[in-house]
């Protein structure tokens, strides 16, 4: 048993069965005396419901899932290469291909036994929009081992203009060409123009410009780094607070099968009570007539003694 094999049967599981699945098997390795293998594999992290669905879409439709990656590697190129025309029919070819994935992992889904709510469902649909833009998300949806839905990037953007190539598709070579001189021209210096700086006031400049940007550059690293914390934090919050709602979306649906069954039960034997009554008013029916007849044939016996008696005494 390894990490690999372990964590492809864990996330291929509903989220209700990864957890004791991945506790015994974590007892498991540590039992055959691999205490770090049993260690790393109770530090896998529950899939939330989007995550399953995409883990879902890479084990049962590998033709979808090929076709999506296949999708965002000619994006990534066409963006790249600032293809306007083939980017924006591969822009039309993603909405198309997201919409049908998320369509068919929440079919997949209700075969399972799984109703899903939007919010999973649009956290999916970023997830695929997420591996078409970056080529290690593609990588970590390929896998099929995802825990939490992935985040998309910036959207892919058109060339300027709307060209394909050539400087009128890149502004940074259109202003490059702005700025140059016609052919056949020289530039001459205005005679009312400024003298420029001595070069040692020059140098003195720039370098005080460069260690003020050095503090900027290092400030801004340390608030990076800050923020990167704060997101971690921020991620994590949220991935617990999602498991809880979806504990309670759990338990909420197992307390309405549980209503239902209770129902149901009601209902039995309520109408077993119901039958139950009308028999015992009809024993008793009975019982009052028997008891009756019992008397009535009481009476006659004691009357027949009495008649043998008097004609004993004759």
């Amino acid at each position: 048993m390894d990490l690999d094999q372990v964590a492809d049967e864990l996330y291929g599981l509903t989220p209700a069965e990864f957890t004791e699945a991945r506790d015994r098997a974590a007892d498991r390795a540590r039992r055959d005396g691999d205490r770090p293998l049993a260690k790393r594999i109770r530090a896998l992290r529950r899939p939330t419901t989007a995550a399953w669905l995409a883990n879902l879409l890479v084990r049962t439709h590998p033709t979808g899932t090929t076709a999506l990656l296949d999708l965002g590697r000619a994006l990534r190129a066409a963006q790249d290469q600032l293809a306007g025309a083939q980017l924006r029919e591969l822009l039309v070819q993603r909405h198309q291909v997201v919409l049908a994935l998320v369509a068919q992992a929440l079919d997949e889904a209700r075969d399972a036994g799984r109703q899903v709510g939007d919010g999973p469902a649009q956290e999916l649909a970023e997830t695929l929009q997420a591996t078409l833009a970056d080529e290690s998300a593609a990588a970590e949806f390929a896998a099929g081992r995802l825990s939490t839905a992935l985040s998309p990037g910036a959207e892919p953007s058109l060339p300027a203009g709307g060209t394909d190539g050539g400087t009128g598709g890149h502004p940074t070579a259109a202003a490059g060409a702005a700025g140059a001189s016609p052919p056949g021209e020289s530039r001459t210096r205005d005679d009312s123009t400024p003298d420029a700086p001595r070069p040692s006031a020059d140098h003195d400049r720039l370098e005080a410009e460069a260690a003020e940007l050095a503090d900027q550059v290092k400030r801004a690293r340390k608030d990076a780094k800050r923020a990167e914390r704060r997101a971690a934090a921020a991620q994590g919050e949220a991935d617990r607070a999602q498991y809880a709602a979806e504990d309670s979306d759990e338990a909420v649906q197992r307390a309405r099968a549980a209503l239902e069954q209770a129902r149901a039960a009601y209902g039995t034997t309520s109408a077993a009570a119901r039958a139950r009554r009308e028999e015992a008013a009809t024993a008793a029916t009975r019982a009052g007539e028997a008891a009756a007849h019992a008397e009535q044939l009481t009476r006659r016996l004691e009357a027949l003694r009495e008649r043998i008696t008097s004609r004993g005494r004759r």
